[in-house]
């Protein structure tokens, strides 16, 4: 495990790639915030720590999936007139398993 080390790491996806790097924390940990799009997608990530006493670490590679757990689109007139009814039309679109109170 790598603690206090240098660490160079890569998060790919169908979208992107990025490259991160940094300095782990004590217990061999490098926190990052990084933002996924909405769409389900699935990332693979995998990181090098390089350390001056103990030399060369390799992380295995990991997947992230990141989906958005539920969306509304709607559907808006092109023009109104103030005082004039219309109907907007909204779906709720949802990928969480489980029933909506």
């Amino acid at each position: 495990m790598c603690s206090q080390y240098r660490l160079y790491g890569q998060l790919s996806g169908p979208e992107k790639s990025d490259h991160v790097s940094g300095v782990t924390i004590a217990d061999g940990l490098y926190v990052t915030k990084e933002t996924l799009p909405h769409t389900i997608t699935e990332w693979e990530g995998s990181a090098v720590c390089v350390n001056a006493e103990d030399g060369l670490g390799l992380s295995n590679t990991t997947t992230i999936k990141g989906f958005q757990a539920f969306f509304i689109s709607y559907t808006l007139p092109i023009s109104v007139i103030r005082g004039e009814e219309f109907t907007i039309v909204v779906s709720i679109f949802s990928y969480v398993d489980a029933s909506l109170p």
